[in-house]
């Protein structure tokens, strides 16, 4: 499942910071409530795809709480006011019961996957520049968003680190490994409906 943001901006949305000033904050919170429920809709739909398919994993670009650094607002506020109600497996619920928790659920892993920017920003900005053009972020802003990606997922009970050191061809050749280890594992049952929450879903912050 690719980046919904970027998709977002492939198909002419504004970004966010490209806005005048006075309508920022509130196209920000639109933007990003918009990329959390696409992320939900488009997880159900892909998990559907995969089990008609035969496909036994998923792979997840930006799961659903990495919106809560790019929003600027805590988690808690995000899982209360961003994150859809059925990620909670119910309508109507109080505040007290929208949890990280709750979204941590749906993936098997996160894989963080560090930003170049934090060994080499030189690098990080020759990438940038070739992989994604919708990327405005400096080197200092995608240092700060990935610290703070680390602490968003602190709580998850697999929650797994490739460290900014080398290529990027070599931190794919690792995250591969890990999804085969993983795998490995808890293999999935063939033939086994899709489950809510998904839980063959491993997910790359």
């Amino acid at each position: 499942l690719p980046e919904v943001a970027t998709i977002f901006l492939q198909a002419g949305v504004p970004h966010p910071r490209a806005v005048p000033h006075e309508v920022r904050s509130p196209i920000k919170q639109l933007f990003q409530k918009g990329v959390a429920r696409t992320t939900f809709d488009l997880e159900r739909y892909y998990t559907d795809l995969a089990y008609e398919a035969g496909a036994c994993i998923m792979l997840v670009d930006r799961p659903i709480l990495d919106g809560a650094v790019f929003a600027g607002v805590s988690v808690k506020k995000f899982c209360e006011e961003y994150v859809p109600e059925e990620v909670y497996g119910e309508k109507n619920i109080g505040p007290e019961h929208k949890r990280p928790e709750k979204v941590f659920d749906r993936y098997r892993a996160i894989i963080h996957i560090s930003s170049a920017a934090v060994k080499s920003p030189e690098e990080y900005e020759k990438i940038k520049r070739r992989e994604n053009p919708f990327n405005i972020d400096t080197a200092a802003e995608a240092r700060e968003f990935d610290a703070k990606l680390l602490e968003v997922y602190s709580g998850h009970p697999r929650r797994i680190i490739i460290p900014a050191d080398g290529s990027f061809e070599r931190k794919a050749r690792e995250c591969c490994r890990l999804i085969e280890s993983l795998l490995e594992e808890n293999p999935p049952i063939p033939n086994s409906p899709p489950a809510e929450p998904v839980t063959r879903v491993i997910a790359c912050s």
